[in-house]
């Protein structure tokens, strides 16, 4: 919970610790912060304009994006290796760059995972987990990782 307490607000160590598990914003009267909801919703749009930013940059969606191929094309590339992580990261590479085409389309996708890991940390987690991949760092290391 995000609790907005006034420039004019004294703060004590029994204050603080009584507030403990809440998160403490301080702020004068010459600025405002959004409601925490809005917070919320800022935070999530910021971190689908940086997968937004990856998939252009690295030709990289990640599964939960939602790919959209012919059953005869899935079928030459050998469909979805069996693996307990980086599944779809693992197809999209073999689908390849010259292959993909963003579509102008929205695919909600869970937020579960962002819910209970954090919104900051989870997307850094799924990066972290990228990279490891990508390192040639076998799937199930990775997986623990990705499992937190």
């Amino acid at each position: 919970m995000l609790q907005n307490i006034g420039g004019d607000v004294e703060f004590n160590e029994t204050a603080l610790t009584d507030l403990s598990g809440t998160v403490l914003s301080h702020r004068t009267h010459d600025h405002i912060l959004p409601p925490p909801q809005q917070t919320l919703e800022l935070v999530r749009n910021d971190i689908e304009q940086l997968v937004r930013l990856r998939c252009a940059l690295f030709s990289l969606p990640y599964g939960d994006q939602g790919l959209l191929m012919s059953r005869a094309f899935y079928q030459r590339l050998g469909g979805f290796h069996l693996m307990p992580l980086m599944e779809d990261v693992d197809l999209v590479r073999r689908i390849g760059r010259a292959n993909l085409v963003s579509l102008d389309a929205d695919v909600v996708a869970s937020a579960r995972r962002y819910e209970r890991d954090g919104w900051v940390l989870r997307p850094l987690r799924n990066l972290s987990c990228l990279a490891l991949f990508s390192a040639g760092v076998p799937v199930s290391v990775v997986r623990r990782l990705y499992d937190g």
